[in-house]
């Protein structure tokens, strides 16, 4: 028997449990002045991010460090070796928060460094039963 692709119909794998937020990031947007990468929805619970980079910084001891609504978000991950690093510490947001990558204890600092931030999240408002759009 043929498989089916149900991909399309009607409401099938349209409820949502959880969101996902990736940011790329360069090295240069991280040793900048602390940018906001993106903002998480308020209302929200923080269970999961990942850091894979795809190209190693080339400072020795390196690292960046995630900051969610101001505070530090779990320690610094390294950034001298592609692959990825992840933090499994749960974080409530009653109001959001925004998103940015600063640099850890040693910078990295010969512009090489690229890589992407993945944050998984449930957004309470938005797991009610109700379909999305």
């Amino acid at each position: 028997m043929a498989a089916v692709d149900r991909k399309r119909e009607g409401k099938y794998n349209q409820k949502r449990s959880v969101s996902v937020l990736t940011i790329p990031f360069t090295e240069s947007q991280v040793i900048g002045d602390g940018s906001v990468f993106a903002t998480l929805p308020a209302n929200s619970l923080v269970i999961f991010a990942n850091m894979t980079v795809t190209t190693q910084s080339g400072t020795a001891s390196a690292t960046i460090q995630p900051v969610i609504n101001g505070s530090n978000y779990g320690s610094a991950l390294a950034v001298t070796a592609a692959g990825s690093a992840n933090i499994n510490t749960p974080v409530y947001l009653a109001t959001g928060g925004d998103v940015v990558l600063k640099p850890g204890a040693t910078a990295p600092a010969n512009g090489a460094l690229v890589g992407i931030m993945e944050i998984i999240y449930i957004e309470n408002d938005k797991v009610t039963g109700e379909y999305t759009n």
